[in-house]
């Protein structure tokens, strides 16, 4: 788990696994998947505070 210091609007996933978005820093409040080279962009007033990758979730 990686916290993102004070949230991402963006995302862009370069790795070789699945990446899982959460709405805290503890991982909780998961609400996006970013596939292999895939991009996220967030509704408008929602930001990303921690980034899985490769979790089976």
């Amino acid at each position: 788990m990686v916290e993102l210091t004070d949230g991402a609007v963006r995302f862009s996933n370069d790795t070789t696994d699945t990446a899982f978005l959460y709405g805290t820093t503890d991982c909780s409040g998961g609400w996006g998947l970013v596939g292999v080279g895939a991009t996220w962009d967030a509704p408008t007033g929602v930001r990303a505070y921690a980034v899985r990758l490769g979790s089976t979730q």
